[in-house]
């Protein structure tokens, strides 16, 4: 495990290996478990501007046309696809 993120884990009274491996850690300092997590993502995925997002991201990219797949739904759909080390 790395420094910052012991660093970060020790902050918080998780008393057992289980529950840090369960612990995502987010840099707002937020514990949340893998469902709390996905919730999140999920919703934040739904409600993002995909269009803004496409329009951020265009000047770094050479053909523009790779973004046609990019949709609310394809990237709730990645989630699905999402493995979790146990």
């Amino acid at each position: 495990m790395n420094e910052v993120y012991q660093k970060m884990l020790s902050q918080y009274d998780l008393s057992t290996e289980q529950k840090k491996r369960n612990a995502i850690i987010q840099f707002n300092g937020l514990v949340v478990n893998q469902e709390e997590f996905m919730a999140m993502l999920k919703e934040k995925l739904a409600s993002t501007n995909i269009n803004q997002v496409k329009q951020d991201v265009m000047p770094f990219l050479k053909n523009n046309n790779e973004l046609n797949i990019w949709s609310n739904d394809y990237f709730l759909q990645l989630t699905q696809m999402i493995k979790w080390k146990k």
